[in-house]
């Protein structure tokens, strides 16, 4: 069976990511509340942020500290980048690797996406790993899947998965809440088939009820 998954606030915590940073930052003389200021900055009323424009503001800021500094920083912010995966994470791929296939369809910038996955050591587990610009991520699914066959996808955007519903009826919606990123409030809706907080959860899906 195919099981799709979500990266960021799925299998991935930006906010251990970008604590990891709000503690770089002071180290380097910069406070939260301006880091904070340029992140959202970077964005332009977007959703996603640009590494350069942060790199770029942070150097203003300070000239003290370089672009090249900052990107060596941010290299070594990844290492052991398995520490950002929530810890049922693994536990769960390794028990059932083999079982089922595995894909990774993550909203975002395909460069900072798909470092994240390399830095964390989780390539190996996928069949195939999807990044796209398209939020709502129907137009990838469209890509891959048929409306016939039996597939699971795991995201915390319940709006996502309702889209999912109503296109690929034959998907079962999976809405993880970790108790992170913006969809940490929403609230489920009937496009959602289940509604988990954990991987141990999953796996009792998977064992019982799929």
């Amino acid at each position: 069976m195919k099981i799709i998954f979500d990266l960021d606030h799925t299998l991935y915590s930006t906010k251990k990511l970008y604590l990891a940073w709000v503690r770089f930052m002071e180290e380097i003389g910069i406070k939260e509340e301006l880091f904070q200021k340029i992140f959202n900055d970077s964005k332009e009323g977007g959703e996603l942020f640009d590494k350069d424009k942060i790199f770029d503001s942070l150097v203003k800021v300070n000239p003290e500290i370089s672009y090249e500094f900052l990107e060596e920083k941010w290299a070594k912010s990844h290492d052991g980048s398995e520490k950002f995966l929530y810890p049922d994470v693994l536990l769960f791929f390794e028990k059932f690797k083999g079982k089922h296939d595995f894909y990774i369809l993550s909203y975002g910038v395909n460069d900072i996406q798909r470092y994240k996955i390399k830095r964390a050591n989780i390539e190996h587990f996928f069949k195939e790993i999807y990044i796209t610009l398209d939020i709502n991520k129907v137009s990838v699914l469209d890509e891959f899947l048929d409306k016939t066959e039996k597939v699971l996808f795991v995201d915390d955007n319940p709006e996502v998965l309702s889209k999912t519903k109503k296109e690929f009826p034959n998907v079962i919606t999976i809405r993880i809440n970790r108790g992170e990123g913006k969809h940490k409030d929403s609230s489920d809706n009937s496009g959602i088939d289940f509604s988990i907080k954990s991987f141990k959860e999953l796996e009792e899906l998977l064992l019982t009820e799929l």
